[in-house]
């Protein structure tokens, strides 16, 4: 049995994400995303930033603050119980959209800024429009065909999907959200 608390990975996934960044930002540099650009540290509320300085070590803080004036990338990940990874690279390259791949995850993709239109692929769920942060927890579980697994942090369903593809559409599944204005 499987057990999947995805607030519980984020604040260690987040440190190592940020070493990662730190040890790496001439690549991180390269990328440019979207539009939105926090003007400065103040616009975060005083509680997050007091709670970010008791979770993240001191010698990453200033890189970690200064991520959230950074644009929001666009990142999707290609649902596999409906379309093959192949498919989805070629009809984005048919479509002349740009896109970066995930060297950790196949089916992640980064979308390169400007217009993004990708309503029809999402309608259809061959993509599904999902933060990098967000497909770590499933991706570190790893829950194979006929497992059973427990979400107790499971809205919106981007994790919760992304392990029903892990798992292809094969085993057990619960997903539970105490917290109701994390349904949309």
């Amino acid at each position: 049995f499987l057990f999947l608390y995805g607030c519980t990975y984020t604040s260690e996934i987040t440190i190592e994400l940020t070493k990662i960044i730190h040890h790496n930002s001439d690549l991180i540099k390269k990328i440019t995303f979207g539009n939105y650009r926090m003007k400065n540290m103040t616009d975060l509320p005083p509680l997050f930033l007091e709670r970010l300085h008791t979770i993240i070590p001191l010698e990453y803080l200033p890189q970690v603050q200064k991520s959230f004036s950074l644009p929001a990338p666009v990142t999707v990940r290609i649902n596999t119980l409906k379309t093959s990874i192949d498919k989805i690279l070629q009809t984005l390259t048919d479509r002349g959209m740009a896109f970066t791949r995930i060297p950790w995850m196949d089916e992640a993709l980064i979308l390169s800024p400007g217009e993004i239109d990708l309503q029809d692929l999402i309608e259809e769920g061959l993509l599904y429009r999902q933060g990098l942060s967000s497909m770590l927890p499933p991706l570190i579980l790893n829950p194979q065909s006929g497992e059973s697994v427990l979400d107790m942090c499971a809205a919106p369903g981007s994790k919760t999907t992304q392990m029903a593809a892990r798992m292809q559409n094969q085993g057990h599944l619960l997903a539970i959200e105490s917290v109701r204005q994390r349904y949309y």
